[in-house]
């Protein structure tokens, strides 16, 4: 994973296995701290301010259960990532 400006909006991108990429906003939605500060660990996602967790694959909460990661339309093209922020 890592963490890029797009049009001045702070994005985390992670590379699940098998290549696809996902992006979401880089600040967990707890407090905002930088994800890009976490680990990820196979699809899992920890903040490392307060160690929520979220599934990288779909940005939903895991630990807590009911919140979810803003998520941005990614399309990879000859090994360029695009992000649409939306």
């Amino acid at each position: 994973m890592v963490a890029v400006r797009v049009e001045g909006a702070d994005v985390l991108l992670v590379r699940l296995e098998g290549g696809e990429v996902r992006a979401y906003d880089n600040r967990c939605p707890h407090a905002g701290s930088p994800l890009s500060e976490g680990r990820l660990y196979a699809a899992t996602l920890t903040c490392a301010t307060h160690l929520w967790e979220f599934d990288a694959r779909t940005g939903d909460g895991i630990n807590p259960r009911g919140c979810k990661l803003r998520r941005h339309p990614v399309h990879v093209v000859d090994g360029v990532v695009r992000v649409r922020l939306g």
